[in-house]
């Protein structure tokens, strides 16, 4: 009873410190409602049977639990070293029995694969002995279809399907249906299964270190054999009468099927059944290690394949290479009634196949581990992390950005004919009314990843079952239909903990993030970072006598949604309700506009729905926070030149992440250390840039020693070099060194070119010089629209109203840039702007003229302070826009009724009423 122990004490024991926090505001939630953890516990055990796993038994009770069984489970599977321990690990989570430990007296490489292979097939013997064999073969004959889709036109087709390939003869017509199937499953061994397995792993591991001595010598024969495209080392016979074979150095073509096959390098192509044990039927033991190469697996025909047990046990180990696995149903780290690996070490890998495949396990384990590099995942469906009744799936993937896929072949008819079905990601299944479902658990420690399912996806599980995804690390976007992202549906539980990174999470129906529906569980734990939610329905939610619980813990989030049970819901059925809590306790955050939840705010809902947007915790702190004080490599250079040039370096990097105390100190230390002695080395060594952030650290190193640079600035207002002298005269505005106000205007009065005149014109704006106004003005009509722009600019930060004079014309000005600049110009000058403005309008008899006059006079009020914006200043403005207010010019109407909205704070008109559209156009 190991693994209940151990779950014993994760439930009832202080609960993981690493979400902390965030249990004492869901108590506190509860505590709002008149709640607490015990009311989370009520019964959810409404239909019993045999097939129960203790696991999903104990969350069901205990929903506080779930996240400390994820970070538990991710916990412990990071640990481990060996292939024989995940076995383990799933062994316990199923049966709680720890698998037995193996031993081997063979020391030379064939002996001990024979030795493996009969210690292997004995526990597969002692899981199926209490079967008869009609019954075995009734049970091979029916379980290839067991995952097959009702939507696939040869769903049928695939009972019986390997008996074919095997050219096995049985009478077609008797097959079981589940009842009769799940009966005769309760007299399978499944600990035995996984001894079985765990055999086969510790073996396979052993056979690997003789391999990679073996080939470390250089005095090889080869030679050629049938069902193997170039030269192989030796071929074998196995217990059974099948075949062995041990490859060459060179690119092979393994065409036939082989039971083992060991493989030392080259880029090899596997065409064959390889690494897929069929029980009963052909070799129930198979496996394939690959030493190294960028590889091939290539059958979409063959069942089993690529890691794969069925009644039987089969492991695939790929040590080194950019891979490419396309296999076809039950493949690629998959168990039915057995165990199958799929193990991949380092590479840039693509996996490809169609049902129950990538970490699948059903009345056995399915495992899928990548180690290393970028990998995609593409699968039709029950897949990536799935467990079916009696089964463990777990896909996992320590390191890289990685795209997870699972659906595009099988349309969830009739519920919604527009989407496929996944089952993927994460998924717990049980057969309804008759058989708890297994434990599906995806797990990926680090990279910016893509998860996209469609219906039944991502932390989601149906029937007493367990579905888990942990994201642990990274910018990930979530992506699904219908039922997904920490959902249990029907009696199970789903839980999605992401602990790191900016994400984005889609659904586009509920249920979903952290929604459980019909006596279930649904938990979604975000901990860090800026998110982004879409759910039409979601976000903690208890739907039907359910559990929901959303919570995000740090972060600037987004949240939007569609239906009212939203962001903390939960409703009245059966005679009672449920329980839904929506938890976000740090960060600007941001709700739809029709959205319950609002930043700062604790709502209710529902029978017992409580929401929370609270400034509870601290925001993280970046790594790159951390002060940096100095610059090792100074300590290294003599010259005080080189060293300002480091610093000079470091203090105009880009601003951002890892780069924001780089910049920052290498500017500090030029001001506090070098003092005016950095202002002459930049003006002697710098000045000649295009580089906008060399001149922002420019500018903040000058300003600390405003006449210090202002000696220098005005040598280079007489430079030979275009570039310095516009720095120049740009610096003198960024310091407002309102000194130079004579120098610039006397510079613009000697008409220069285009390049000077704009930086000065912008200079003398940024100075407020109101003599430079009139010389300004000469400008406003320039063939160049970015001059006009620098007119209006330099206009806006002088505000005289002697800018007026130019201002006003440049509202019709062909350039929609200096047209809005303009406006801005007038709003600056307040009152003074306003009164021009009317006057202008009373004037103007073109609706466009009226149209942009009014939306000047709406900007200009919205700037003015709150006492000039008098009731008489309101009942003039509110005359002029009654005017208008019924006018056929919908661009005018809509200015008019804006003026009235500023004024007296109704709202907008609706499109039917702005362009006089027949009301029913618009219905």
């Amino acid at each position: 009873m190991l693994t209940f122990i151990i779950f014993s004490f994760l439930i009832w024991q202080k609960p993981d410190t690493l979400w902390q926090v965030e249990q004492k505001y869901i108590y506190e939630g509860l505590n709002l409602l008149n709640l607490s953890k015990i009311d989370l516990e009520y019964d959810k055990h409404w239909i019993q049977d045999s097939f129960r796993i203790k696991v999903v038994t104990e969350l069901m009770n205990h929903p506080m639990s779930v996240p400390d069984y994820i970070l538990y489970s991710g916990r412990k599977i990071k640990g481990l070293s060996h292939l024989s321990e995940y076995v383990d690990f799933c062994s316990n989570e199923i049966t709680n029995k720890p698998v037995i430990s193996a031993k081997f007296r063979s020391k030379e490489l064939i002996p001990l694969i024979n030795e493996v292979f009969n210690l292997t097939k004995s526990h597969l013997d002692k899981a199926f002995i209490k079967l008869n064999p009609a019954e075995l073969d009734s049970l091979l004959y029916t379980a290839p279809s067991l995952w097959a889709d009702e939507a696939d036109s040869l769903e049928r087709g695939y009972v019986g399907a390997l008996h074919k390939e095997f050219r096995v003869e049985r009478d077609t017509g008797t097959t079981l249906e589940t009842l009769e199937l799940l009966n005769l499953t309760k007299k399978i061994d499944i600990y035995e299964l996984h001894n079985a397995g765990s055999t086969l792993a510790q073996g396979v591991e052993k056979i690997k270190e003789i391999v990679e001595k073996l080939f470390s010598e250089d005095n090889f024969t080869f030679k050629e054999i049938s069902g193997v495209k170039g030269s192989v080392y030796e071929v074998f016979e196995l217990p059974g009468g099948f075949k062995g074979v041990i490859g060459g150095p060179d690119d092979n073509g393994y065409i036939e099927d082989f039971a083992v096959i060991i493989e030392p390098g080259g880029n090899d192509t596997y065409s064959g059944r390889c690494a897929g044990a069929v029980g009963g039927l052909s070799s129930p033991v198979s496996f394939v290690i690959d030493l190294s190469g960028d590889d091939v697996y290539r059958n979409d025909k063959k069942l089993v394949n690529h890691g794969a047990g069925f009644f039987g046990a089969g492991i695939l180990w790929d040590l080194s290479g950019n891979d490419t696995y396309t296999g076809f149903h039950i493949s690629q780290g998959a168990g039915i009634y057995g165990i199958g690996m799929l193990i991949d070490e380092k590479g840039f890998d693509n996996y490809r196949g169609g049902y129950f495949v990538q970490g699948a396990g059903n009345f056995g384990t399915g495992i899928l581990l990548d180690y290393q590099q970028d990998d995609v995942y593409h699968a039709y469906s029950w897949a990536q992390g799935m467990g079916g009744v009696w089964g463990y799936g777990l896909l996992y993937n320590k390191d890289g950005d990685d795209i997870y896929y699972a659906g595009g072949q099988y349309l969830h008819m009739p519920l919604d004919p527009d989407q496929f079905r996944s089952f993927a990601q994460g998924f717990g299944f049980g057969f309804r009314d008759v058989a708890s479902g297994g434990i599906g658990f995806l797990l990926d420690c680090t990279g910016n990843d893509k998860y996209i399912s469609e219906v039944y996806g991502q932390a989601t599980s149906y029937w007493f079952a367990l579905g888990m995804l942990l994201d642990e690390q990274g910018n990930d976007l979530y992506s699904a239909a219908q039922y997904s992202q920490g959902a249990g549906i029907h009696l199970s539980v789903g839980g999605l903990l992401d602990l790191e990174g900016d994400d984005h999470y889609f659904s586009r129906f509920g249920p979903a993030q952290g929604e459980g529906h019909d006596v279930a569980v649904g938990f979604l734990l975000d901990k860090d970072g800026d998110d982004v939610y879409y759910a039409s329905g979601g976000q903690g939610i208890g739907l039907t006598n359910s559990v929901g619980i959303f919570i995000d813990t740090r972060g600037n989030d987004d949240y939007c949604s569609r239906e009212g049970m939203s962001q903390a819901g939960a409703n009245w059925t059966r005679g009672t309700g449920g329980i839904g809590l929506f938890i976000d306790l740090q960060g600007e955050d941001r709700y739809a506009e029709k959205d319950k939840g609002k930043n700062n705010h604790i709502w209710t809902s529902g029978t017992y729905a409580l929401g929370m947007d609270l400034e509870a915790v601290e925001p993280k702190k970046e790594p790159w926070e951390d002060t940096i004080t100095t610059f090792s490599e100074l300590d290294t250079m003599q010259s005080d030149s080189a060293k300002m040039a480091r610093l000079f370096y470091y203090g105009s990097l880009w601003e951002v992440r890892a780069d924001i105390p780089k910049a920052r100190t290498g500017r500090r230390i030029l001001i506090n250390e070098f003092k005016e002695k950095a202002v002459e080395y930049i003006f002697k060594n710098e000045m000649r840039t295009f580089d906008g952030l060399k001149l922002r650290a420019i500018e903040e190193i000058f300003k600390a020693f405003k006449d210090t640079s202002a000696y220098y600035l005005y040598q280079g207002l007489h430079s030979e070099n275009d570039t310095i002298v516009r720095n120049c005269i740009y610096l003198f505005g960024q310091l407002e060194y309102t000194k130079a106000r004579d120098t610039l205007r006397f510079m613009l009065g000697q008409r220069p070119d285009d390049k000077i005149t704009g930086v000065l014109i912008y200079a003398l704006g940024k100075l407020k010089d109101t003599l430079a106004v009139p010389i300004i003005f000469t400008y406003y009509n320039h063939k160049k629209e970015r001059m006009r722009l620098r007119v209006a600019e330099a206009l806006q930060n002088i505000k005289d109203t002697l800018g007026l004079q130019v201002l006003i014309p440049l509202l019709f000005d062909s350039s929609y840039l200096v047209k809005i600049a303009s406006m801005e110009g007038i709003a600056n000058l307040g009152m003074k702007g306003l009164e021009r403005v009317e006057s202008e309008l009373a004037k103007t008899q073109k609706n466009e003229g009226r149209t942009i006059f009014i939306k000047t006079i709406c900007q200009t009020y919205n700037k003015l302070e709150s006492e000039n914006k008098t009731p008489e200043l309101k009942k003039r403005l509110a005359n002029i826009a009654q005017r208008y207010i019924n006018s056929d010019y919908p661009a005018l109407k809509k200015e008019a009724q804006r003026l009235i909205d500023l004024i007296e704070g109704r709202g907008m008109l609706k499109p039917d009423e702005i362009f006089l559209l027949p009301k029913d156009i618009m219905d």
